[in-house]
């Protein structure tokens, strides 16, 4: 029988194969790349490594191949792809997708040498307020991270390095709260790096290099139609469970804080061809 082409690319497999050479050597591990009609073959998985990312960059899920042995190539659903939008006038461009193109980098390089980090945000702020709420207005609610790349220092050896500092994933749903998200990220990543020089590390901040953003979707909760009021609860007589077409949440809620003012008609002034649709005991 002829192969199939989940016979070449298994959705369920890493895009890593190794097998066993035996010759007349001593056996080693060989590793070939999973790629239809590549036939590349190497010992080292490093090299395997870099042979993906520079040869077979995935285009369908938009993720970067770093890592081939957790790395699959799945292409996304339109619903789980976050949407770009115009950016041409904020300083931010795109650098690169992630989580099957959920999750977009954003970044700005700085041309001038930067200390201070809410001099940092200050310079890209009109910037970053815009790119925000044109995603807002976009996708009705996202994920946003900030996250610095600084270059340090180390004392002992005198080695400059580039370390990553970066906030928790904070929701927005509504522009309003922007600017304490901001105002949040900023301080966490404050304290993170005060907790870093304080605490004998031995670095030293030589400078901030760029400031990225992370921008995810986020779909919270919402109520979806109405449940029915179970029997151990229809005997207590202090639940209200308002059972319409659309709006049976909102109804029980706007109910539950005017109930002073609101007056239910008794069972016997409802019309016979309601009082099928109402429980007796209210």
């Amino acid at each position: 029988m002829g192969k199939t082409k989940q016979d070449f690319d298994p959705p369920n497999k890493p895009l890593r194969l190794s097998v066993i050479k035996k010759g007349i050597g001593r056996a080693h591990r060989q590793f070939l790349c999973k790629r239809p009609g590549c036939t590349y073959k190497t010992i080292s998985c490093s090299e395997l490594n870099e042979h993906i990312i520079g040869t077979h960059s995935c285009k369908k899920c938009k993720a970067d191949c770093k890592n081939i042995i957790t790395h699959y190539c799945r292409k996304p659903k339109d619903d789980t792809e976050i949407k770009d939008v115009d950016i041409s006038d904020t300083p931010f461009e795109i650098k690169n997708r992630s989580n099957r193109g959920a999750v977009l980098t954003l970044q700005h390089k700085y041309l001038s040498t930067v200390i201070v980090l809410k001099e940092a945000v200050q310079i890209v702020y009109t910037g970053l307020v815009s790119l925000l709420q044109k995603y807002i207005a976009e996708h009705q609610g996202i994920r946003c991270k900030l996250a610095f790349e600084i270059d340090c220092t180390e004392l002992k050896t005198e080695e400059r390095k580039i370390k990553h500092f970066h906030s928790p994933f904070s929701r927005l749903i509504h522009s309003s709260y922007i600017d304490e998200i901001l105002d949040f990220s900023i301080k966490y990543i404050e304290n993170v790096i005060t907790l870093l020089t304080e605490s004998g590390s031995g670095i030293r901040i030589e400078g901030i290099l760029s400031i990225e953003i992370d921008i995810g979707l986020y779909k919270p909760i919402r109520p979806r139609g109405y449940i029915k009021l179970p029997d151990g609860l229809k005997s207590r007589h202090g639940l209200l469970n308002i059972k319409t077409e659309y709006d049976c949440f909102k109804l029980s809620i706007i109910a539950a804080l005017y109930e002073n003012n609101l007056r239910f008609p008794k069972y016997s002034e409802i019309p016979a061809e309601m009082q099928s649709h109402v429980h007796k005991k209210y």
